[in-house]
């Protein structure tokens, strides 16, 4: 089975070269504050924010409290290195104190993050090795600084690995979701758990996530939710009747032990990304055709799953990031290798087409408040974006 994620990141390490941004009041003591610079482009009703420092690359949003975290990189003395930075009003950015510890870590960027009970977990990726394969760098810490902790090699790499695609977080643990080789000899969806971001455990024969004979699941999205969380991804069937791949969904308290979930769809599909509330999740999906297009299920606290809503599209089509705002799901997609950004009510009611405000190759978005905050990314670099979410 593809990994979305992996391959939108893997995409967006390759060409992000720079980032616009915005700024924080409330400046954490004792740590240096980005000067705000006035916003001035307006794009299909978007309104452009100055960076958080000069050629920042912006790749992911989290929130902690009351503050946004965005995380990236920004020029190195080897090419680019893993930053970050916080803000409270999105005029003024703090920059978090970044302490790597491996060569890859000094020149990596922060492509995957996550928030719970204070603490911030990244993940970050640097290309390196005889083949130029994605490293990834494990980082752990708050709103002040993050620190990278090193991992054994085989931990999340070797030849058993095959993805690393999604991280969510959870009262006070984290996750990291993807796909290994188990002791039954199967690829299929694995978690990786930590409470402090340092040391990490692979569980990557867990019932209900490990493949039975015949298929090979693969978890492709995660999110914290009530009461836990949530795994997105798919099962791929061999030699058996029906679609050749079924979404499906995992819900788990501790991430110890899973329930699955499947999808309710006739069409050969599967989920690549979720958004939770209070009360349910939106699971988005797409179809695997040569045509493709978008689909939504709304899933409740509980797990039942509502039958798949068509959503638009056509060619080849990759969901790459979603996020519930203002109650609805806002999703960013790759069609045709074009970004694009639709939203959906979360009971997967009322799909709406949204310009974005350049034509870029990649892009990431997050809510502020009750707006929308989006990063833009293509061959020239990225630029930061605000809306309110009701336009």
């Amino acid at each position: 089975m593809p990994a979305p994620r992996r391959v939108a990141l893997a995409l967006l390490a390759a060409v992000l070269l720079t980032v616009t941004g915005c700024t924080a009041a409330d400046p954490i003591p004792g740590a240096p504050s980005a000067s705000a610079a006035t916003a001035s482009t307006v794009a299909n009703g978007w309104t452009e924010l100055s960076p958080p420092a000069k050629d920042a690359r912006v790749a992911v949003f989290v929130r902690v409290g009351k503050r946004m975290l965005a995380l990236g990189s920004r020029p190195g003395t080897s090419g680019r290195t893993p930053a970050a930075w916080s803000t409270t009003d999105l005029r003024t950015w703090t920059p978090l104190s970044v302490h790597a510890v491996t060569g890859y870590g000094h020149v990596a960027e922060f492509v995957m993050a996550a928030s719970a009970g204070g603490r911030v977990f990244a993940y970050g990726q640097a290309f390196g090795g005889a083949h130029s394969n994605p490293r990834p760098t494990m980082w752990g810490g708050g709103i002040r600084s993050l620190t990278e902790h090193e991992q054994p090699f085989t931990m999340f790499g070797g030849e058993d690995a095959l993805a690393v695609s999604a991280e969510a977080a959870h009262g006070s643990t984290a996750l990291l979701a993807g796909s290994w080789l188990g002791a039954s000899g199967r690829y299929g969806a694995t978690v990786w758990l930590s409470a402090s971001g340092g040391m990490w455990t692979r569980y990557a024969d867990l019932p209900g996530l490990a493949s039975d004979p015949g298929e090979q699941t693969s978890a492709l999205a995660a999110a914290g939710r009530t009461g836990g969380y949530v795994l997105v991804g798919a099962s791929a069937h061999y030699e058996q009747s029906g679609p050749p791949s079924t979404p499906l969904a995992w819900l788990s308290a501790t991430g110890h032990s899973w329930d699955r979930v499947g999808l309710p769809t006739t069409e050969n599909s599967e989920a690549t990304a979720v958004a939770c509330g209070g009360s349910a999740c939106t699971i988005i999906g797409s179809t695997l055709a040569s045509s493709q297009h978008l689909l939504c299920w709304s899933m409740s606290t509980d797990g039942r799953a509502t039958p798949a809503t068509d959503g638009p599209g056509q060619g080849l089509v990759q969901v790459t990031d979603a996020a519930l705002i203002a109650d609805r799901t806002w999703i960013v997609a790759d069609v045709d290798h074009v970004a694009r950004l639709f939203t959906v009510g979360t009971d997967c009611s009322g799909w709406t087409s949204l310009p974005l405000p350049v034509d870029v190759e990649a892009a990431a978005i997050g809510a502020f408040g009750d707006g929308v905050v989006l990063t833009t990314t293509g061959s020239g670099g990225s630029r930061l974006w605000e809306r309110r979410a009701s336009d």
